[in-house]
């Protein structure tokens, strides 16, 4: 009787605790989406709506900490079975009401400060930093209070049990430690970027290079680099100071040693043209910087890569077409890489030098940058802004300091490990033709259970097509895919087998392959592997697809099979960054006692699949 006494009030407090802590789960799902609103409502400029939906957050989870303060949540803290969930619950419920808290200031902060909320209204002339630093001045000692708020946060989430929490509270746990991690990146790129700002200045002027990128001869980082820049920036903004034709800079001394298969497919030392032979921008930037240094440039301190759509881009922001004098062309952004393609390739006889009529469009461009009218500001920095969120412009600095907000804002290109499962297909079109104006891809991704493995297969389509002109003729690639680490390489066929190249980048596995497509043909590509185990954590499956950075054309399907109803994804390449989540559920059970015996295992044992 005793036994069956103790056994009943286990079973009631269970189900007690199970009522309560679904309660309080039903409450935190309420705030999360009530900040995920905001942050959507905040980012059309719609302030005064994201204040509300932040308020609505603010008191879903300060109702949510009250339910977690009273007596029953601190007996429950001292059972042994209960007590990881009811210190989790604590845990997140504190946690959740300073983000909110946070989310508030942050909405408060974007509604007073252009820089924030979107540039929409930048209203100051030129670009200069002295006032662009005022505008964000007067809003910095809310963004500190937000960080700080998202610190106490961070403590907060740190104190809940990495072991012993049931199911139930994986979910809301993941959400709000999402919400924490946008809100302290918005906050800290701000931070950062004016302390960066502050200290170029205050008298610490920087020297960068730029490269001009072509994005119709595809490279990893982005394109062909057919011309370089300096750059200086300082309190009076960006000035171009010099630009040249990249193909003829001087050959570094000592020479630069490639990584294979590029160094043994070049017939010319590689140089300043072929460092954006890495997908990762940060080490395509080292090896810039290295090169220009060897061959007589200088030292740098950064490295800022754009493509053609940067300019057309920039000319839109403007807001009125541009002329170069000289020439009869009025450049509008549906035209300007027409027209520059035919200055520099085309048209007989060409230019002395031969790239003279893109060397002195670019001094028209930063000329008119300088001094670009207030009622365009805005949209001259939304236009620079959209570039780095595109990877038509990514940036690199020397010095990590200068780095660190381009980093965390995800402007400088890095391609990376990143925890999760990862799909990044990377061309290079190495016969230096302008042949990618048309040539289309389609990627097929599909992940799927094989016995106690993960396995991926992914299929790439290439079709080469278009007109018979000189600047479209063989299509010669050297086609990447890369994955996690930890993946292992699995050939389905000979071909496959044989023409595959496995190679370790970066701290991820790349597979490569070459293929050369004449004008109407295509090309299939198939690679399998086994995933590698992190991509499942939390009984979820995650998955980031990064597209290559000029590669907007680019069609992808992602289909992820693992158990019940099929997961389809499609996307094109300038959707930009692509998270994948897919939770691995165990089966419900069909009966209301079964349902109610589950919610207890998930209650009570940490979350397995």
């Amino acid at each position: 009787m005793a036994a069956l006494a103790v056994l009943t009030v286990v079973v009631a407090a269970g189900v007690f605790s199970y009522a309560r802590i679904a309660s309080i789960r039903s409450g935190l799902r309420a705030a999360e989406a009530n900040l995920s609103e905001a942050r959507s409502l905040a980012a059309g400029d719609r302030f005064e709506e994201a204040a509300a939906k932040v308020r609505l957050a603010v008191a879903d989870a300060d109702a949510v900490r009250r339910k977690t303060r009273g007596p029953t949540m601190r007996i429950m803290s001292a059972m042994p079975l209960l007590g990881p969930q009811a210190r989790t619950v604590r845990a997140i419920s504190e946690a959740a009401a300073q983000v909110s808290r946070a989310a508030d200031l942050l909405i408060d902060a974007a509604a007073r400060s252009p820089l924030l909320n979107g540039v929409a209204n930048l209203g100051i002339r030129g670009l200069a930093l002295d006032p662009l630093l005022a505008q964000i001045a007067p809003v910095i000692p809310t963004l500190r209070e937000a960080s700080a708020m998202l610190e106490r946060a961070s403590q907060s989430m740190s104190l809940a049990p990495k072991r012993g929490v049931g199911a139930a509270l994986w979910d809301v746990r993941r959400a709000v430690e999402t919400q924490l991690a946008q809100a302290r990146t918005q906050v800290d790129v701000a931070l950062h970027l004016h302390e960066f700002g502050t200290t170029v200045a205050n008298g610490n002027p920087l020297r960068i290079l730029m490269l001009s990128q072509l994005t119709w001869e595809v490279r990893p980082a982005g394109g062909f680099i057919g011309s370089y820049g300096i750059l200086r920036l300082d309190r009076d903004g960006l000035a171009l100071e010099e630009y040249d034709d990249a193909v003829a800079f001087p050959a570094p001394d000592p020479p630069y040693v490639a990584p294979e298969p590029i160094r043994s497919a070049l017939d010319k030392p590689f140089g300043l043209s072929q460092t954006g032979w890495w997908p990762d921008f940060p080490t395509a930037a080292k090896a810039a910087a290295e090169i220009f240094r060897h061959s007589g440039g200088g030292e740098i301190d950064g490295v800022l890569a754009v493509t053609q759509t940067f300019l057309e881009d920039i000319v839109r922001g403007l807001g009125e077409p541009v002329t170069v004098p000289g020439y009869p062309d009025v450049l509008t952004p549906e035209n300007i890489s027409e027209r520059t393609l035919h200055h520099i390739e085309l048209k007989r006889p060409l230019d002395r030098p031969r790239k003279k009529f893109l060397i002195e469009l670019n001094d028209v461009i930063f000329d008119r940058l300088r001094d670009v009218p207030a009622e365009r500001s805005g949209a001259v920095a939304r236009a620079l802004a959209d570039a780095l969120r595109s990877r038509h412009a990514q940036i690199w600095f020397a010095d990590p300091a200068h780095h660190r907000p381009f980093t965390l804002a995800g402007w400088d290109g890095r391609l990376g490990p990143t925890g999760t499962d990862l799909l990044s297909v990377i061309d290079a079109n190495m016969t230096g033709s302008k042949s990618n104006r048309w040539v289309r891809k389609k990627i097929v991704y599909r992940v799927y259970r094989f016995g106690s493995e993960l396995r991926g297969t992914v299929t790439v389509r290439t079709e080469h097509t278009g007109p018979d002109i000189p600047t479209n003729h063989l299509f010669n690639s050297y086609l990447r895919v890369y994955t996690m680490n930890g993946s292992a390489f699995l050939p389905a066929n000979d071909r496959e087998k044989h023409s595959t190249i496995v190679k370790e980048d970066n701290g991820l596995i790349s597979l490569g392959t070459w293929h050369a497509l004449r004008i109407g043909e295509s090309d299939e590509r198939t690679f399998n592997w086994r995933i590698g185990d992190e991509a499942v954590r939390d009984c979820t499956y995650r998955l980031l697809v990064r597209p290559q950075a000029s590669a907007s054309a680019d069609d992808y399907e992602v289909r992820v099979d693992l158990g019940g109803e099929t997961k389809v994804f499609r996307f094109k390449g300038d959707a930009g960054d692509q998270t994948i989540e897919v939770p691995i559920e165990v089966p419900p059970a069909g009966t209301r006692l079964g349902q109610l015996v589950d919610g207890l295992r998930r209650l009570f044992r940490p979350r397995s699949c």
